[in-house]
């Protein structure tokens, strides 16, 4: 329900985050080990057989969630329009993450729903 509410393009991908740190806890209960953040991405998408997430993706979630911007410290100079990119690919992972779950495999890959030059959502942090 959280997803609802993103009026900007931080929360959107902040609430994605949130989505992704599920993926990784329910790694930890298949392998039995603990993961770092990243690492249960990883672990994910070599179980399901999916393309990795861009390192990108670990990039922006950190310069969110530890300066409070899309693009600081770790991705300098990113645009609003490279950021939405980036949470476009992260969403489009999602959804072939849950339809891999479901076990309806690669029906999703075709034809991804999300496109980074579409998110029109306001970005406090990229005005650009």
């Amino acid at each position: 329900l959280s997803g609802l509410t993103c009026f900007t393009l931080e929360a959107l991908f902040i609430n994605t985050a949130v989505q992704m740190d599920i993926v990784k806890q329910c790694e930890i209960v298949v392998g039995g080990q603990p993961l770092n953040y990243y690492d249960g991405m990883v672990s994910a998408s070599t179980r399901f057989n999916l393309a990795q997430l861009n390192q990108e993706y670990k990039e922006m979630r950190n310069d969110l969630l530890h300066s409070g911007v899309l693009s600081g410290p770790n991705l300098p100079n990113k645009t609003k329009a490279q950021c939405a990119q980036i949470v476009a690919d992260t969403l489009n992972w999602i959804d072939r993450y849950v339809a891999a779950v479901l076990g309806f495999g690669a029906a999703l890959g075709a034809n991804p729903r999300w496109a980074g030059h579409r998110i029109g959502m306001p970005s406090f942090s990229n005005p650009a």
